[in-house]
């Protein structure tokens, strides 16, 4: 039985190189355990998968295969470093579309294993959840409210730990993230360069900066398309899949005839695109009133034992949508004019998929685990939940007996 893999020493600072493949974004990044990113590289593929209106998994799975190499040797590169550099390794072992983790999950234990260095496998919501620990100079401390969101995950989480949460609420049907992206090609808006469908939906809401005509016909068709109503408004949970159909109304009432929405006014398509962000982004804002409500005010106060919520940190893609931002700030200050909690963001660039959070989320776990490597190939989670988090320490000795090894000679 093969030991596993260890690190020699936690006292010194050491250097983790992971990789992140949960979805269409081939990443990977060099992160020191006293908190420096020394690089951070993200391969897009939104060329691939604009015109398809959405990520394709087959093709994402391609294009990490050939991504993924080329992201490891531009880390390597940009941190000035070479592989015998590298003391560990990590990579989202979940979850995500099981051929995309596959992909990185694959390189990751290559490497670790041909440098013979320790490895773990890291949750990928947990990692967006403490991004904040790695980028803030005051890390929030625990416990705090999480708003997790992204392209496949609404969630309002209470952590208490660094693997201890506890969902609040989460959504009854989509994703925030996919239904911004959904509608994005509902209203066939396109990409901007480099950004998805999110992103781009975001950036069409608002005001036109240059162009008068565009505003004025936006502001009529404002004019004529009432608020959307918000999903669920008393109830801990998210829906977002009547928003969709609010955005099909909204569409048909000027175009009956879907087929001609290609040819829809970009006035139309920005009031619709403002109508809908406003709406969604209102339902996660009463979320999170809501569950600081229950959390200091309801039967969630013995989830915290008496202890008060120190901060609000949102993450995850949709975290780095400007209006949420805003609208969560306004709401903290409502709730608390003379000290409004402490609201919290990761970068931009940290908010969207990345690896350098797979990597300190893999730090802080070989932490917990005393530098002690995750067995070599551990399974992919697809499905994953938070609460299910808990690692379980690995063991000296693996069950598993060592692979048979065989030389073919010509």
């Amino acid at each position: 039985m093969a030991a596993l893999r260890r690190l020699p020493s936690l006292t010194r600072p050491f250097r983790l190189l992971a990789i992140e493949s949960s979805a269409d974004d081939s990443c990977a990044s060099i992160v020191t355990s006293d908190r420096r990113i020394l690089s951070n590289v993200v391969v897009k593929q939104h060329l691939i998968h604009e015109k398809l209106g959405g990520i394709h998994p087959i093709k994402a799975q391609d294009a990490h295969a050939r991504n993924i190499p080329l992201a490891i040797r531009t880390a390597l590169q940009e941190a000035n470093l070479l592989a015998a550099d590298i003391d560990a390794y990590a990579f989202t072992q979940g979850p995500g579309m099981y051929g995309c983790l596959s992909c990185g999950s694959h390189a990751a234990n290559a490497m670790a294993g041909m440098m013979d260095k320790p490895i773990v496998g890291v949750h990928h919501m947990q990692a967006h959840a403490l991004t904040p620990l790695l980028t803030e100079s005051e890390p929030p401390q625990f416990p705090f409210l999480n708003l997790l969101v992204s392209g496949g995950h609404t969630l309002l989480v209470l952590a208490t730990g660094e693997t201890q949460f506890k969902i609040l609420a989460k959504s009854l049907d989509d994703s925030i993230g996919d239904a911004f992206d959904k509608t994005a090609k509902t209203l066939q808006i396109p990409w901007l360069p480099g950004l998805g469908p999110g992103p781009s939906l975001e950036a069409y809401a608002l005001p036109h900066p240059t162009d008068e005509n565009i505003t004025s016909a936006t502001d009529r068709y404002l004019a004529e398309i009432p608020k959307f109503k918000v999903a669920v408004p008393r109830q801990m949970a998210f829906s977002f899949a009547g928003l969709k159909t609010q955005v099909l109304k909204a569409t048909t009432k000027f175009f009956p005839n879907l087929q001609l929405k290609k040819g829809m006014p970009e006035g139309l398509k920005r009031a619709v695109a403002r109508r809908f962000q406003e709406a969604a982004i209102t339902q996660l804002e009463q979320k999170v009133r809501m569950g600081l409500d229950y959390l200091e005010n309801g039967e969630g106060k013995a989830l915290v034992q008496g202890q008060p919520i120190r901060a609000v940190i949102a993450s995850g893609g949709v975290a780095s949508n400007q209006y949420l931002r805003q609208r969560l700030a306004a709401t903290l200050k409502q709730r608390n004019p003379d000290s409004p909690k402490r609201l919290v963001y990761p970068p931009v660039a940290l908010c969207t998929d990345n690896a350098a959070m797979i990597a300190w989320a893999g730090i802080l776990k070989l932490r917990r685990q005393n530098g002690v490597s995750d067995p070599f190939g551990p399974l992919l989670r697809p499905k994953w939940s938070l609460e299910a988090l808990e690692e379980q320490r690995p063991q000296e000795s693996e069950p598993m007996p060592p692979p048979e090894v065989s030389i073919v000679k010509d």
